[in-house]
């Protein structure tokens, strides 16, 4: 996936075909910053300043499905090799995310 970051959205395009995949738009009065977007692993953190918040309130977190949250489940429509097999879903959704340790 290649993120392009702006102001008032951020925008997936799929590198196979350059076909828009995802767009996550910027909440009113919340823009991105995105000079300040830093990728970690397989995810781009995003800063949206917001005066009088919490430092983890200023940070969201996408990867090639769109926004990273606990209880979100993939679209599945990522590209896969040929042959490759999918893997089974979690049966509890909720406990996807492992325990810190």
């Amino acid at each position: 996936m290649l993120a392009v970051v702006t102001p008032g959205r951020v925008v997936a395009y799929r590198i196979a075909d350059g076909v828009p995949r995802r767009v996550l738009p910027a909440r009113e009065g919340r823009a991105f910053e995105p000079a300040r977007a830093e990728r970690h692993g397989g995810a781009l953190l995003l800063a949206r300043p917001r005066p009088r918040a919490a430092w983890t309130a200023q940070l969201i977190a996408v990867h090639d499905l769109g926004r990273i949250t606990p209880d979100r489940r993939s679209l599945g429509d990522e590209v896969r090799e040929e042959g490759a097999r999918r893997r089974p879903e979690h049966p509890d959704p909720r406990k996807v995310v492992a325990r810190p340790r």
